[in-house]
């Protein structure tokens, strides 16, 4: 993939948001570097467009002008950035003026959160009844409206079965975005309003909000995707086309989407085929013991399942922001099996509740969430600190990482959107917003990648010296065909968004420069590097170590990072050749990928996967991982278009044809080698 220009936003943001500091910065970065550099340093820093603080246009303004006055001789291009901000704000503005048409501005905006909580919880509820394949009569018993699909053709109604894939999507889309719609209405201050009974006509208009999620979240999408790759905003007569630079890279951040979540689906498929009678022993709804000891419910221990294959470790002790991963993953089960509890007792009432916060979501003080937490098993120090990361404010990502929502001194967790919380993808996604390194390696993959190479007769071995003070420190090391190879382990989160791609990216090469002097971190490929320098330099110590010949002269070194997030391309940066752990794992284990369609497998035939591993084959695995031609071959370019009022806007993105649900499309197929005929209707990607 063409290398993208990577600046850490993070530092980026942290200058940039204090006014005082903004003038003085950009004073001395624009003393050695060009205005293409300064205007797109601009653009990733988020300071002159911020959806979610008005204020920027002021500070936007300031920035723009203050450039031109020292880029005399780029007028043209600094009028023409500003012209894109411009174009890009109008977007927003259109929406904004979408939304007003749809009758929202006639509610108050002292009541506008509680009314769109109610409103959210009324439709996301009733949702999930009818995903539950209830009536829509038995439905209205207990929710005033109900969202059910619609046959045109035939003018009816018809069950979510009929299209499930679609109905989960449109859950799951509004459980994810609805947090964006409160931070905008300014629900991360600590109060949402005066707790009242609140009027239907209010919240009936108010599901505008809901409906126009799509837009909402795609415009997000756009943003980001301007922001990290930038893009070429022109507009012809009232049709915006949207360019974005770097296609590359947004197919890359497809299918490593695309990848993570057919591996979550074959986690779960294997979880639930397999014997959980040793595991019936374990669960106890009034446990006070953490896991793996004893359980809440079966799925809390998928999901601890699921943190350890996320993070490679068998070790629920581990401590994040001084909790364990047990206790944290604990605390999401406790809100969730309540969320679910909740919806229950209330479908099983059979009637429509009043319309105010006590009798739509879930509501208790601080210490009665603390208590409840101490209650399961959570020390009342760890409690602490969960809720008050649990706590949604402005720099959270969603409801789903962090489900409290302030008022005064009570919490509300909003239990349709609590329902849908994957805990263990939740807490990896709140710990990466925290900033948390959770780079650290459990024993668990260390262990386990040198016990795979070693199972292969490839003697490997972690290599640790002290040298004038330094550390050098190889997870793995290995001689294979006569080559030698560095290898270093890396436990990343996994990126789902464009922002998170360029975060790993960015933790991976490093950024062009550094803002901050003072910043001795390392990127991966500069740590593999270091460590590399000094074992070529004193190889003897490696020839002990690997118990080699004192005339060992190796024919080539090859450094590779592995990395636990998937990745959506081969790279190769700064010497190193980086690929992630489930290619590597499956190479070593000699199980090729493929696709699984319903009963029917296909495994593509593949040298490099049959017979012994060789430095060749290796190699070749490095350059051209086949999970990544793979991907290749399912994901595809598209178009769409958007509609906001008068205006058109066109932008370019990737997708997932087959999706987790096959829409039989013989191009495709045939690719993959599949007889139509022959193929089921669900599909599952064996990474």
């Amino acid at each position: 993939m063409e290398r993208l220009k990577l600046w850490n936003h993070y530092e980026l943001e942290n200058i940039l948001q204090d006014s005082k500091k903004i003038i003085p910065f950009l004073n001395e970065f624009m003393k050695n570097h060009s205005v293409e550099d300064t205007l797109e340093m601009i653009r990733i820093s988020g300071v002159c467009f911020n959806v979610y603080n008005k204020g920027y246009k002021k500070v936007s303004k300031k920035v723009i002008s203050h450039i031109k006055s020292f880029y005399k001789d780029d007028q043209s291009k600094i009028e023409e950035f500003s012209e894109q901000i411009r174009l890009i704000n109008s977007i927003f503005e259109d929406f904004f003026t979408l939304r007003e048409s749809k009758e929202l501005n006639q509610i108050p905006k002292n009541k506008e959160s509680i009314t769109f909580i109610l409103s959210l919880e009324i439709m996301l509820g009733s949702l999930i009844e009818y995903i539950n394949g209830n009536s829509l009569f038995r439905i209205k018993e207990v929710y005033p409206y109900v969202f059910s699909l619609f046959d045109e053709g035939k003018q009816k109604i018809v069950s979510a079965g009929k299209d499930m894939n679609r109905v989960l999507g449109i859950a799951d889309s509004i459980a994810e975005f609805s947090g964006s719609l409160l931070k905008v209405m300014g629900a991360t201050k600590g109060n949402v309003g005066k707790l009242e009974t609140m009027r239907m006509n209010y919240v009936r208009i108010s599901r505008e909000h809901i409906e126009m999620f799509d837009l909402w979240s795609t415009l997000l999408s756009i943003e980001q995707k301007w922001r990290f790759i930038g893009a070429d905003i022109n507009i012809d007569e009232r049709k915006t086309n949207i360019h974005l630079n770097n296609e590359k890279f947004l197919k890359a951040q497809e299918i490593s989407k695309v990848r993570f979540k057919n591996q979550r689906s074959k986690w779960f498929a294997d979880f639930n085929l397999s014997d959980k009678t040793e595991l019936k022993n374990k669960i106890n709804p009034n446990t006070i013991s953490l896991a793996p000891k004893n359980y809440l419910c079966e799925d809390e221990a998928f999901f601890c399942i699921a943190i350890g294959e996320f993070l490679h470790t068998h070790n629920l002790e581990i401590k994040c922001l001084g909790v364990t991963l047990a206790e944290w993953i604990r605390a999401y089960i406790v809100i969730q099996i309540a969320a679910k509890d909740y919806l229950k007792e209330r479908f099983a009432s059979k009637k429509v509740r009043p319309l105010n916060i006590e009798d739509w979501t879930i509501v208790k003080k601080d210490e009665e969430w603390k208590n409840l937490f101490i209650s399961k098993g959570i020390s009342p120090s760890s409690a602490v600190v969960i809720m008050e990361n649990f706590k949604f404010t402005i720099d959270s990502k969603d409801l789903l990482d962090c489900p409290f929502v302030v008022h005064d001194d009570i919490l509300i967790v909003i239990p349709s959107v609590a329902s849908h919380m994957d805990p263990s993808m939740s807490l990896i996604s709140l710990l990466t917003k925290k900033n948390v390194d959770i780079s650290f390696k459990g024993t668990g993959l260390e262990d386990d990648f040198l016990r795979k190479l070693n199972k292969q007769n490839i003697f490997t071995k972690k290599i640790k010296r002290v040298h004038n003070g330094e550390t050098y420190e190889c997870d793995a090391v290995f001689t294979l065909n006569n080559d030698l190879y560095f290898v270093e382990l890396k436990a990343f989160g996994q990126p789902l968004t464009t922002r998170e791609y360029y975060n790993l990216l960015l933790k991976v090469q490093g950024a062009n420069e550094k803002i901050n002097c003072d910043d001795n971190e390392r990127s991966a490929t500069e740590q593999l590097n270091r460590i590399v320098d000094f074992y070529a330099s004193n190889l003897d110590i490696v020839k002990e170590e690997l118990q080699l010949d004192s005339n060992y002269i190796p024919t080539n070194i090859y450094k590779i990072i592995v990395t636990t997030a998937m990745l959506g391309e081969s790279m190769y940066y700064n010497d190193c050749y980086i690929i992630d752990t489930s290619v590597f794992v499956r190479f070593l284990d000699r199980i090729p990928p493929g696709f699984s369609f319903g009963k029917t497998f296909l495994k593509p035939h593949h040298e490099d996967f049959e017979g012994d591993i060789s430095s060749e084959k290796l190699k070749n695995l490095l350059e051209s991982p086949p999970q990544i031609e793979l991907g290749n071959i399912r994901v595809r370019k598209n178009h769409r278009n958007i509609k906001l009022n008068e205006l058109t806007v066109e932008y370019l993105y990737y997708d997932d044809p087959l999706g987790d649900f096959i829409k039989y499309d013989k191009e495709l197929l045939k690719k993959l080698g599949m007889d139509m005929e022959k193929v089921a209707v669900s599909s599952i990607q064996g990474d």
